[in-house]
């Protein structure tokens, strides 16, 4: 029983805090270094990852530590086991020297957690950004645990520069602290984060996670079903996973993956998922494909069969080329009030069509052609169309219509910067072969497989030119079977039938 009223007085001092530094944040700070502070489910469901820690002290680090909410999890957990550390010693940075009266009230909750059961517990506050531990001697801790900024570094930025003089390459803050936590870990020391998924896949995270494989090996991952569930209040729309993995060259056989529907942890689903099949050996870029079941490594499993890329079907993928805001306000229009021909953006989508012209869309219908952005302008012809973005709202991360160009336009067509387009040449494909691709990109299997490695709401060019698709053969039987309006179980039989029988 007082174990029970522990972990309950933890958990309420915790989210005290927690609502306390919320209401207080300077949201100029907020912007500026990108603060979510983790709540405290979420805490304690990173701190059950933790393996044993057979030692007299342990030494844990916490960077970014906005108010030492995982710290706190964390020690709670350690001082909830049989075996006990004689000591613990937790190093804390914190960029943002307004949260450090939070750290010293979320440090006296550890402090008396270790006193109870007779641990001593020394803590350093830190109050500097985490990346300046590059320019110093690096201290090595048993134990890291993270819940890192989602910030962008600018490519010219110092800290750009200084990554990379000490051979990081990465285009994010969250990796950045990963990828030097793994180097300030002891052997077998273990790393426990929760960061966007978007570094499980994609080239620009090839080379950090070439990095970070060749010494860290997972054991578990979580995934939230709900892509904005943890962090909703802050409006994060990137998804977010939990994990744990070892410095050890060992060889792990199996990853457990769980999920839950939110934060809310009380009904999680569990698998157990062979290595190999998480992080192909065969895979040069290390993709990182997270299966929760059985069904989806069998449909992943499926569109692996295919294998065909665009390159071997004869067709190219691009981002559309026209940024609206960067157009001459005279050139782009609602109504036709000048000789204009049809931009499309994603409001145009209804259904696997292009609704065009739209008066009720609150951005263009028309664009008119001139010197400056006539390189902008594709013939008129059949395009496949897909969403780069997807709201919060849309189920589906692949959401792609066809643009039949004879229906609107002979004399050309302007793409939008957040939408793919599929061409042959920088001209339109053949209105079957068009149809096809779109009902494939549209089926359950593709969209299914497309969310075992893409962790952000964006759909990437390169991710479109690294996916598995049908023969030209298949592309034709299936485009033979539109028509017109046609619900998703209709889709994924057509799927099924040409492709998986």
């Amino acid at each position: 029983m007082k174990k029970l009223i522990t972990k309950l007085n933890v958990s309420r001092k915790m989210e005290s805090i927690r609502n306390k530094a919320t209401c207080g944040l300077d949201e100029k700070n907020k912007s500026l270094y990108e603060q979510y502070f983790t709540n405290y489910k979420t805490a304690r469901l990173m701190s059950s990852m933790m393996r044993s820690v057979n030692l007299d002290e342990i030494r844990i680090l916490d960077p970014g530590a906005g108010i030492g909410i995982l710290t706190t999890a964390l020690i709670a957990k350690i001082c909830s086991k049989k075996v006990l550390p004689k000591k613990i010693t937790v190093f804390l940075y914190e960029i943002d020297n307004t949260l450090e009266q939070f750290l010293y009230e979320s440090m006296e909750i550890c402090t008396s957690i270790c006193n109870e059961v007779n641990v001593g517990f020394e803590f350093n506050i830190i109050l500097e950004d985490f990346i300046s531990v590059l320019d110093n001697e690096q201290n090595k801790f048993n134990i890291i645990i993270m819940n890192p900024p989602y910030k962008k570094i600018s490519r010219n930025s110092e800290i750009n520069k200084r990554l990379s003089k000490n051979g990081i390459n990465v285009t994010n803050y969250y990796a950045a602290f990963m990828a030097i936590a793994k180097g300030m870990l002891q052997p077998k020391g273990q790393l426990i984060g929760i960061t966007p998924r978007s570094f499980c896949n994609g080239r620009y995270y090839t080379e950090f996670r070439l990095d970070f494989l060749s010494e860290m090996r997972f054991t578990w991952i979580h995934l939230y079903n709900s892509r904005n569930s943890v962090f909703s209040e802050d409006g994060v729309l990137q998804e977010t996973i939990v994990f744990h993995c070892y410095k050890d060259d060992s060889k792990t056989r199996y990853i457990r993956i769980t999920s839950s529907e939110s934060e809310n942890l009380s009904k999680i689903r569990s698998a157990k998922i062979p290595y190999f099949k998480v992080i192909s050996p065969e895979d040069p870029q290390k993709n990182i494909y997270i299966t929760r079941n059985d069904l989806e490594q069998k449909n992943r499993e499926k569109i692996e069969y295919l294998s065909n890329t665009l390159e071997d079907i004869g067709i190219s993928v691009s981002t559309g080329k026209v940024v609206d805001f960067r157009e001459p306000p005279d050139c782009l229009s609602k109504k036709n009030h000048f000789n204009g021909i049809p931009i499309i953006y994603p409001d145009h989508f209804t259904n696997m069509s292009i609704v065009w012209p739209r008066l009720n869309i609150k951005k263009y219908n028309y664009i008119k052609i001139n010197d400056k952005n006539i390189n902008r302008i594709l013939p008129s012809g059949n395009y496949v169309l897909i969403k780069r973005l997807t709201s919060k709202e849309e189920k589906r991360r692949l959401v792609s219509a066809v643009y039949e160009g004879q229906k609107f336009s002979e004399e050309g067509v302007a793409f939008e910067n957040k939408l793919n387009y599929f061409h042959v040449n920088k001209k339109g494909l053949q209105i079957t072969l068009a149809r096809g691709l779109s009902l494939y990109l549209n089926s359950s299997y593709a969209d299914n497989y497309f969310r075992l490695f893409s962790g952000t709401t964006q759909v990437n060019v390169n991710d479109l030119k690294n996916f598995k698709y049908p023969s030209l053969e298949q592309l034709l039987n299936i485009g033979s079977e539109y028509s017109g309006e046609i619900d998703q179980s209709e889709i994924d039989m057509i799927i099924k039938k040409y492709c998986f029988f």
